[in-house]
């Protein structure tokens, strides 16, 4: 039985280099969890909902759902083309704990994710999904 390595996709360019890097890694025996995690737009904008703009929220979620099955199925063309052995987690919610969340339930050995490029002052103001990772995953985390 090999390792678990996770994989955290979102599109970018850091994405792609992220699978380029972790192909170089990976064992016949290991399991790629490819692992996307969109924003839960409801839960973001409760506050200021009502019925008009619950409806342009739902289509909205519904294209958000969509993208993420299309972004996904890239990544799991990827992976067959190139003979990984994957699965796939599509969640909703916050992008940092939804990650170290499903690193630790999966049991993954490694979590491999982008560093989006913020630099220090977006890492201040922003925050960064990887550093999180970085400071709260219970497995290595790999920033590419």
């Amino acid at each position: 039985m090999g390792r678990k390595i996770m994989l955290a996709i979102d599109g970018s360019e850091f994405s792609n280099k992220s699978y380029e890097w972790t192909k170089q890694i990976i064992l016949p025996e290991d399991e790629l969890v490819l692992t996307h995690v969109r924003a839960d737009l409801a839960a973001e904008l409760v506050s200021v909902m009502n019925e008009s703009t619950g409806t342009l929220i739902a289509q909205i979620e519904q294209e958000t759902e969509q993208a993420s099955k299309v972004l996904v199925g890239k990544f799991e063309g990827q992976c067959k083309a190139d003979g990984i052995n994957y699965s796939s987690l599509m969640l909703k919610g916050d992008a940092k704990q939804q990650i170290v969340r499903a690193v630790r339930e999966a049991d993954c050995a490694l979590l491999v994710i982008g560093s989006r490029g913020l630099g220090a002052m977006g890492r201040l103001f922003l925050g960064s999904v990887s550093d999180y990772c970085l400071h709260h995953c219970h497995s290595p985390v790999l920033i590419v």
